[in-house]
């Protein structure tokens, strides 16, 4: 059984594994150098493609819950996490360019899996097609 942490994010009080809190570190800590970069050039055709592929992928998890809430009988509508649940291949395609973010803007910290712009491309037409 996984330990779990309990942190405290701008006041709110988490209960989460301790694997998801390594991840989130490392998340927080890529957002940190990203903003003390923030002021460097204009975004090369990586970032560009990165902001294009999170923009398709929000419109198609958009679209996912809308049909997914239509077909649901009890009133509550269903959040994201449980159209992760439903296809776990969201979640990883969601992961996978959380990843591709820290490559871009924080490459000192590495990546905890092989990404690159080929393989979220191909990912992508798999998964959104």
């Amino acid at each position: 059984m996984n330990k779990t942490v309990n942190i405290n994010l701008a006041g709110i009080f988490f209960h989460i594994d301790e694997n998801a809190y390594l991840k989130l570190q490392r998340y927080l800590e890529a957002m940190e150098i990203r903003l003390e970069k923030l002021t460097s050039a204009k975004p090369d055709s990586n970032v560009t493609a990165l902001y294009d592929l999170e923009s398709k992928f929000k419109n198609f998890i958009d679209n996912e819950l809308k049909d997914l809430n239509a077909k649901n009988t009890n009133k509550q509508n269903l959040e994201i996490d449980a159209l992760y649940h439903i296809n776990p291949q969201y979640f990883e395609y969601a992961m996978l360019l959380q990843e591709w973010r820290v490559s871009l803007f924080a490459q000192q910290l590495k990546t905890a899996v092989p990404v690159s712009r080929k393989r979220l491309l191909k990912a992508s037409e798999t998964l959104l097609n």
